[in-house]
């Protein structure tokens, strides 16, 4: 028999235990713990398990099938099969070590297992969220999620996380950027042969060689002798019976690199076609979804009050035509080597008003109020011009002192000098479409930079810095170049050259200005 006191004290140790016990189930239903995907084991441990797989199968693979020789393969390899153990069981722990929470107004990643850290998102604070699912992704059912924030001097993804698909589709219902609830307001697909058009135009040489060179040094490292022999050797047969074909004339060295840049512009036009292909855009009142991609399938998530800036992006090609592309700045969309950060790819010039008006209600585009003085236009272009006239003479002096090698120095010349004239027609065209003005608080700039014209509209809250900069000359003249710094998460300028000083002192209403003397 118990006393009355003895049950008393075990009614109060029990019911601690009842209410710790109550307090842990509500949290953990509260604060559902999500892991990533399981692949991520293999990710973490891969870096390492390499080193070790191969040289174990090609020894493996070299056994017949008999039990001896197996032995002794064990006997001399389970060192190493012990180390590839211990890293897959690293790997699992730091997978079991690494989780996420989604709470009511914001989400929490914690990863680590010696050293833990904790990073911590408001929903309020999230610019972008993007999703990648890659082809292996499709089988196993997983995704990539990369969540951007304007956190400015990062160039880096503030979180990234390797999810199960279930798991997205949750995350799309609890995160306010990618919830759509109040349905959709506005949807927009484009033609392919839009998308065609806009993969032609804005693909490159440069960009297809930076592709052909990463994939030649990975194979490298591998499979050398099957991949990048071959393949330099079809390559130099090609040449040599085009060279023997066609342009007899002409050294098989210098077709040789106009074979190369075509293929490397082809390789950009495909991976552009394969990129933004099955392009869409849904709008709602307070976010946009982007869905792209046939191999590799992407999903964009944009906060509509976190894009720093619209961007209204013309080539030479593309202002014959009289269109142009809408790309926007916007932290964690556009961030990939290569990839464009498009928002609606070609529209006709005259309806560009209209578009913006549905898309971002409180940027418009206006005329430029100060623009630089037609005669200006060798600020321009100089230096494409002193860039061509330098290589030219140099062909010159080639063709004197080396006759015989006067095919190659024909080809490279051709190769070289067309893109430094296009360059010099580009430049000479933008004096006509340069300036800048400021608006209801909003600012228009348009300007060059390289092959590509921009129009950037950003509001005026936005801009973080203005600089004039003038040189000696410009001193002289009374002219200087205006530099915009807009908010973005990374640093970017946009400059507009040869402008009146008198008159941008005039009309410029900002605060912070910085005077600098080149």
């Amino acid at each position: 028999m118990c006393t009355c006191k003895q049950v008393e004290r075990l009614l109060k140790i029990d019911g601690k235990k009842i209410r710790n016990a109550v307090q842990r189930a509500t949290l953990e239903e509260v604060l559902r713990l999500y892991y990533q995907h399981p692949y991520k084991i293999l990710q973490y441990s891969a870096k390492n398990l390499w080193l070790l797989i191969f040289p174990l199968l090609r020894g493996l693979i070299a056994l017949r099938l008999d039990i001896n020789e197996l032995y002794m393969w064990l006997k001399g390899a389970w060192f190493d099969i012990l180390i590839i153990i211990a890293i897959v069981v690293m790997g699992y722990i730091r997978w079991k070590c690494s989780y996420f929470m989604i709470e009511d107004d914001s989400i929490t990643y914690q990863n680590g297992v010696f050293l833990r850290t904790r990073t911590t998102i408001p929903f309020s604070k999230i610019s972008t969220v993007s999703a990648e699912r890659r082809l292996l992704y499709l089988f196993i059912q997983a995704a990539d999620v990369v969540i951007d924030t304007n956190g400015a001097g990062y160039s880096k993804a503030d979180m990234k996380l390797l999810v199960k698909c279930s798991d997205l589709n949750e995350m799309e219902e609890k995160i306010t950027v990618m919830n759509k609830k109040e349905g959709m307001k506005y949807s927009y697909k484009p033609n392919w042969w839009t998308m065609i058009f806009f993969s032609i135009v804005f693909s490159s040489s440069f960009s297809g060689a930076l592709y052909i060179a990463t994939v030649f040094f990975q194979s490298g490292k591998i499979i050398e002798e099957i991949i990048n022999r071959k393949l330099t050797d079809t390559f130099n047969d090609v040449t040599n019976e085009v060279a023997a074909m066609l342009l007899p004339k002409i050294s098989p060295i210098a077709i040789g690199i106009a074979l190369l840049v075509l293929l490397s512009w082809g390789l950009s036009f495909g991976r552009n076609v394969f990129r933004y292909v099955r392009f869409k855009i849904e709008k709602d009142k307070f976010s946009v979804k982007i869905n792209m991609g046939i191999i590799k399938r992407y999903v964009y998530y944009l906060n509509m009050k976190k894009i720093n800036y619209v961007d209204l992006r013309q080539n030479l090609v593309m202002r014959l035509f009289n269109v142009m592309t809408v790309n926007i700045s916007c932290s964690g969309y556009g961030n990939e080597k290569n990839e464009i950060p498009v928002f609606v790819p070609i529209m006709q010039k005259n309806q560009a008003s209209n578009t913006l008006k549905i898309f971002t209600e409180d940027i418009k585009l206006h005329k430029l109020l100060i623009k630089p003085k037609k005669t200006s236009f060798f600020r321009y272009i100089w230096i494409p011009l002193f860039l061509s006239a330098i290589v030219f003479l140099a062909s010159m002096l080639m063709f004197v002192l080396f006759p015989s090698i006067s095919g190659i120095i024909r080809g490279v010349l051709i190769i070289v000098e067309i893109p430094l004239i296009w360059l010099t027609i580009v430049k000479f065209v933008s004096v006509f479409t340069t300036g800048f003005s400021i608006e209801n608080d909003q600012l228009c700039i348009c300007y060059c930079e390289m092959f590509a014209y921009h129009t950037i509209m950003a509001k005026k809250e936005k801009v973080t810095k203005i600089k004039i900069r003038q040189s000696i000359l410009q001193r002289y003249f009374n002219k200087c170049d205006v530099i915009f710094y807009i908010n973005s998460k990374t640093t970017r300028r946009h400059i507009v050259k040869a402008l009146s000083l008198q008159e941008v002192e005039k009309n410029l209403g900002f605060k912070y200005i910085e005077n600098e003397v080149a």
